[in-house]
């Protein structure tokens, strides 16, 4: 069923929304002020989901893609908006659920960008077919893999490796056979983490051998059951926070690109230079507590075990860094008590997309003057901020931070202070 409709407004996940018959209707790629014809996909309790078919009068804020592939991708959903609306839009996702929570939103200031071609860690899907491997990310809302060729946002250095693993793969996996792949580019080269079913034959590993020396790959883990099995390890993959190099565990986390790893550190050592004592809590590797720990004592409380292992090994092979206390810690389980938490001048927190409720429950009855809350999820955010502002916390600042370009999604970074 096709209909016309007005968009009057973008939606968080960058869709266009207008009124038909008194309901929602969601239409990705359409924006604001446009005029469009749409068909009908889907209907629910929110409203309509529609697909654009026509756009009868376009918006000044339009803009070609920079991708060959925009819209049957589901990687990126905004490259089809100019830079003031992306800019705009990016901040309203802070500042929305803010304001749900009755929070101050003044702070929020705009959001920094990262350049294109930066992204360093993508997981792309590969399947083979009788015609080749279609390698490459899935379309929106579906599990049909995209084949690709280009990736504007991402690094040059993983791109180039599209075809070649291509290749390895139409050799290693069986017919209709699947694979998911982590790449990741480190300080030492490329790590690669491929999960499949398909085992692995001594054919297999001559492949994955000849492919890792062609195009320089440090290291190639292929999960089997779960566990890494490391195919071939040509040079340990390492991650330079601030000087210090520190290892990466096989599809480990890590931020998703350098220039975004840069601007919150940065960010961080301006808004608590002077900070004697610190706790990083859910400190991964540790990409707050070595930046901090050329000046201040931390505390840095993880509860993953290889990340925690990649911590304490790069602390004891580095010099001139203040003690770094480690503690392997679930805080969603055992969160770092008030008491506990008071010791110390300020807190850096950046926990998943969840949140961490108990945990900054535990920091909001505490005595600490100074948080810096980082956060991949502003609805939880808001929703954890509000805790705090309800006990004697005020929001001071906010940088959005948008290292997924094109995307709907955006990383935060808050200084919050005891009034």
């Amino acid at each position: 069923m096709r209909f016309s409709l007005k968009i009057t407004k973008l939606g968080s996940s960058g869709d266009g929304i207008g009124m038909h018959e008194g309901k929602l209707v969601f239409v990705p790629f359409a924006l604001p002020s446009e005029d469009v014809i749409v068909e009908r996909v889907k209907e629910n309790k929110n409203g309509i989901t529609a697909r654009l078919i026509e756009i009868s009068e376009a918006s000044p804020d339009r803009v070609a893609p920079v991708c060959q592939h925009y819209t049957k991708c589901g990687g990126c959903q905004a490259q089809h908006m100019s830079a003031k609306l992306y800019h705009s839009w990016m901040r309203d996702k802070v500042v929305k659920p803010l304001a749900q929570h009755a929070l101050d939103t003044s702070v929020v200031s705009a959001p920094v960008i990262t350049p294109l071609k930066t992204r360093r860690r993508v997981t792309l899907k590969a399947r083979k077919t009788e015609k080749g491997v279609i390698f490459g990310f899935n379309a929106r809302e579906s599990h049909t893999i995209v084949n690709i060729i280009e990736c504007p946002v991402t690094r040059d250095d993983i791109v180039r490796l599209f075809y070649p693993i291509r290749d390895v793969l139409a050799k290693i996996l069986p017919k209709a056979g699947k694979a998911e792949i982590h790449i990741t580019i480190t300080k030492t080269g490329s790590s690669l983490v491929f999960k499949s079913e398909a085992r692995l034959s001594l054919s297999d590993r001559e492949v994955l051998s000849t492919f890792a020396e062609r195009y320089d790959v440090a290291a190639i883990h292929w999960l089997e059951d779960d566990f890494p099995d490391p195919v071939l390890i040509r040079r340990e993959p390492l991650i330079d926070i601030k000087g210090v190099n520190v290892p990466l565990q096989p599809g480990g986390f890590v931020q998703a690109s350098e220039e975004g790893q840069k601007l919150l550190i940065d960010q961080a050592l301006e808004w608590i230079p002077d900070a004697k004592r610190v706790a990083d809590l859910f400190a991964g590797i540790g990409t707050f507590t070595f930046a901090l720990a050329t000046n201040s004592q931390v505390l840095a409380a993880e509860g993953n075990e290889d990340a925690m292992a990649a911590l304490i090994k790069a602390r004891n092979i580095t010099p001139n860094l203040k003690q770094i206390i480690t503690r392997k810690r679930d805080l969603f389980i055992k969160p770092l008590t008030a008491e506990e938490l008071s010791r110390f001048d300020a807190i850096i927190i950046d926990p998943p997309r969840a949140g961490a409720r108990a945990q900054v429950e535990q920091i909001s009855a505490s005595d600490v003057k100074q948080i810096l809350s980082v956060s991949c999820n502003p609805n939880t955010f808001a929703r954890d901020t509000e805790i705090l502002t309800k006990n004697g916390y005020s929001l001071k600042k906010i940088v959005p931070i948008d290292q997924f370009l094109y995307s709907e999604h955006i990383e935060i970074i808050a200084l919050i202070h005891k009034k």
